[in-house]
């Protein structure tokens, strides 16, 4: 992706954001505020990596709709020295409850981060 296709790309999603938060109790900063209130998730998004030029993001990959009232996020792996990203898992925060939720992609799933948990806890 060229630089300028990065800004349009940029500006389209902050227009989209402000528009979603024109009609959604939940915009703006507030769905990230809450995933990173979730500790298992925090500790997703903050693990060191031996190598330390890799790291994990949250990316913003959709924002609520008319049709579709969830924010969508991803949280990838990047490694900058290769420019490689890998994804690690999808989220969903319903943008008028607040609501968490995991989206399975293989699976084609989508489930309720108390059950993440307990899937996640039963497996340690």
């Amino acid at each position: 992706m060229h630089l300028s296709e990065a800004n349009k790309n940029d500006s389209l999603i902050k227009i989209e954001i402000s528009e979603s938060g024109k009609k959604f109790r939940i915009s703006d900063s507030l769905p990230i505020v809450l995933i990173n209130q979730v500790p298992e998730i925090k500790q997703i998004l903050d693990y060191k990596y031996e190598d330390t030029t890799i790291f994990n993001q949250l990316h913003i990959e959709n924002v609520p709709t008319d049709s579709d009232n969830n924010w969508q996020f991803k949280i990838v792996q990047f490694q900058p020295k290769t420019e490689h990203i890998a994804s690690l898992m999808w989220l969903l925060v319903n943008a008028n409850s607040g609501d968490i939720s995991i989206w399975d992609i293989p699976k084609d799933t989508i489930m309720p981060l108390d059950t993440w948990l307990r899937m996640k806890t039963k497996k340690q």
